[in-house]
């Protein structure tokens, strides 16, 4: 009965939250007028009875209203519907039980948003976004979203303009995406739009006036040209990080402003105490070109990987964490690296990553051979591969098997900031289609490598490699369910173990008829390219 005790624990705040307890003489008078079938004394003692922590008698009285039409206590019957059960201990039971009562929580949910209640009508969009009781649909989510915002709902006004800013479930629309951040009073949101021309013509003034606003400053906290005093600044950028950040950008740009870099790195300085990564970036940037600032390698280097020793580095795929991990190397050392080497030798980036960590070189019980590894690296990085530039720049920085250089630190670790970043803009701006995300990423390149030359050939590891790379990103990559399993069967057959887990994680993602195409694919294919 996990499964109910974890609702329960969902819905107890809100079934504890903004009941009235009635008083004697008003309870007396609404209990009369409830049992003469009222719907408002109703749904009032729904209320009263929710307040007292007594839900079974609350949802029995919303109910009653609820079958007469009356929106609030369909909502709050389909939010109580649980307590209406006598629940079982025998699991059959229990699971029918469970399937009942959520079907009749939807026909509550769905008559009050159908009736017009926004509260409802955010609660049935959401739905549409899990599937659960529904088919799954974006577009009938973003319908509903936006009947709850047009009511003034904030939590629909926000999801109404992210779904126009991003597309999700409508068409792309700065405009409206803009004019629903105004209801919302988002004023560094706003001056985004301004600042960057989404939406509206890029205006820097109009843009600085609602970075202002959202930054909260005030003619207190102003110094007398006009910029954020010291107190000011400290203290607001504790709130409105995105505003400063941008005035910041303003200040040192002159953007609408007399340029004053020097307030620029004081903000920059600021947030990045406060473990702001976009503004260690910055001041790596700053550090790096030397234009207001002396010109610091080694603080240019620092700061670039301060910023990217955190979260960053997961936009990128370790793809060694997939692939190397899955197999013996007694039993497999000799088509790993015949692989790796061959795709490595081919200039592929992924793959000199993979052989830079690879235990021959940089691990393990025997002699790591170093200087290959390091090679491998260095091979890897000066093709731009952004986890290769971060620790090849660590290495320089802290003189970690090279000799310690600050230049070559910065210029590698910014490289990869600008990697980094690059995606960053591509998720902000929403202007970017899964493709476009994982173009570059490890996994499909390799996947790419492994399809276009080593499986055709007849590589086992290439083969099963593909197979293992296509089934741990499925939900990421463009391949059918079929074809992973095809090339797992056709290395299976040639005498190369493939893993157990993978098969058991695509037993359970994909129907048995996936499975039985992909052998028939591989039956041709071995029929085909006899050993």
């Amino acid at each position: 009965m996990t499964r109910f005790f974890v609702i329960l624990a969902v819905l107890f705040p809100i079934l504890t939250a903004a009941a009235e307890t009635l008083e004697p003489d008003t309870l007396e008078a609404t209990t009369i007028h409830a049992e003469e079938g009222r719907a408002p004394a109703q749904y009032a003692l729904g209320e009263h009875f929710r307040s007292l922590g007594e839900n079974r008698e609350a949802h029995q009285w919303y109910e009653k209203a609820a079958e007469q039409g009356h929106t609030e206590a369909q909502f709050m019957a389909s939010r109580t519907a649980i307590h209406g059960v006598d629940w079982s201990d025998n699991p059959i039971i229990y699971s029918e039980q469970m399937r009942l009562t959520e079907e009749k929580e939807f026909y509550w949910l769905q008559l009050a948003a159908e009736g017009g209640l926004a509260a409802a009508q955010v609660e049935y969009a959401r739905e549409f976004w899990s599937g659960r009781q529904v088919e799954s649909s974006l577009e009938e989510a973003a319908l509903w979203f936006r009947k709850a915002a047009e009511q003034g709902h904030r939590e629909a006004q926000r999801q109404t303009a992210a779904n126009y800013q991003f597309g999700i479930g409508v068409d792309q629309d700065y405009a409206e995406a803009l004019r629903w951040y105004r209801e919302l009073g988002a004023a560094a949101t706003i001056g985004q739009y301004y600042e960057y021309g989404l939406g509206v013509e890029q205006d820097y003034e109009e843009a600085l006036f609602w970075y202002r606003k959202a930054a909260g400053l005030n003619p207190d906290g102003l110094r007398p040209d006009g910029t954020p005093g010291e107190d000011a600044l400290r203290a607001g950028t504790r709130g409105s990080k995105t505003a400063f950040l941008a005035l910041a950008r303003f200040y040192e740009n002159g953007w609408a402003v007399s340029a004053n870099p020097e307030l620029a790195m004081d903000i920059y300085r600021v947030l990045a105490e406060d473990e702001d990564r976009e503004s260690m970036r910055h001041l790596a940037r700053i550090y790096g070109e030397g234009n207001f600032v002396p010109r610091d390698a080694r603080k240019s280097a620092e700061w670039a990987f301060r910023a990217l020793r955190g979260d960053d580095m997961n936009l990128f795929d370790l793809l060694g964490m997939v692939l190397l991990p899955l197999y013996d190397p007694e039993d497999t050392a000799e088509p790993m690296e015949k692989t790796f080497h061959l795709a490595a030798e081919d200039g592929e980036a992924w793959a000199q990553w993979l052989l830079s960590g690879h235990s021959k070189y940089s691990q393990g019980d025997m002699e790591p051979d170093t200087d290959a590894a390091l090679r491998w690296l260095e091979a890897a990085a000066e093709q731009g591969h952004p986890l290769a530039s971060f620790a090849l720049g660590q290495r320089y920085l802290e003189g970690d098997g090279v000799e310690q250089d600050d230049e070559r630190a910065a210029s590698l670790l910014y490289t990869t900031i600008e990697s980094v970043q690059s995606r960053h803009d591509l998720i902000r701006q929403g202007s970017h289609t899964p493709e476009e995300l994982s173009e570059n990423r490890d996994h499909v390149v390799a996947s790419r490598w492994f399809l276009g030359r080593g499986a055709p050939q007849g590589d086992l590891f290439s083969m099963c490699g593909l197979a293992i790379l296509q089934a741990s990103f499925t939900s990421q990559h463009f391949t059918e369910p079929e074809e992973i399993y095809q090339w797992a069967f056709i290395a299976e057959a040639r005498g190369l173990p493939v893993p157990e887990q993978m098969m058991e994680r695509l037993a359970e993602q994909f129907p048995s008829e996936a499975a039985e195409e992909g052998k028939r694919r591989a039956e041709a294919w071995l029929e085909a390219n006899p050993e």
